[in-house]
């Protein structure tokens, strides 16, 4: 198997060093800074709304808004977000936390679970906020996935690799799913 990602975006690199070196003083409160962080390949970041998953093939609608770059090397992993809009690049922010540890997790596992497979595949990284999902999408002929999110809390179940079709039906199952209202105590939350 080969995993690849795209060609990084002209100019991407040097808003990340940028904005990490800007960030340099925030060390102690981002574990990710701390060390001799770096940034690995970036890997492009799409989305899919809800009303995508009413059509045959979801992931042809899926939208590349930007480009994610895992930080390592630093006490935690952490992740560079890259926004796109139009060509231009902007700063997103950089996070850190369990996602970006789930993140790195998962990019592991895809190089070990899959060093078997035959099939090249692009890694992406897929969001679905109105489904409260994010996966590594690992594009090829018989796409693979990896959920972010399984588990209730969410991101709590372990990582792993599942066919398009059962991550895109069970995705698909859950948009069918009446919507419930969250359970109330009668207080509000402000």
């Amino acid at each position: 198997m080969t995993l690849t990602v795209p060609t990084e975006p002209v100019g991407g690199r040097d808003i990340v060093q940028s904005e990490l070196a800007r960030r340099s003083h925030r060390a102690n409160t981002i574990a990710a800074l701390r060390g001799t962080p770096s940034t690995t390949a970036p890997l492009p970041f799409y989305t899919l709304t809800r009303h995508d998953f009413t059509l045959q093939d979801p992931l042809s609608a899926a939208k590349q808004v930007g480009w994610r770059y895992l930080i390592v090397d630093g006490d935690a992993p952490g992740v560079v977000m890259i926004s796109t809009r139009k060509g231009h690049f902007d700063f997103a922010g950089i996070a850190s936390g369990p996602l970006p540890q789930r993140l790195f997790d998962a990019v592991t596992l895809a190089n070990q679970g899959l060093g078997a497979d035959p099939i090249a595949y692009e890694m992406r990284l897929l969001d679905i906020p109105s489904m409260r999902d994010s996966a590594v999408w690992l594009k090829g002929s018989s796409s693979q996935f990896i959920s972010l999110m399984d588990g209730q809390p969410p991101g709590s179940a372990a990582l792993r690799i599942e066919t398009s079709a059962d991550f895109i039906g069970r995705l698909k199952t859950r948009n069918s799913l009446p919507a419930t209202p969250p359970a109330s105590s009668g207080r509000p939350t402000n």
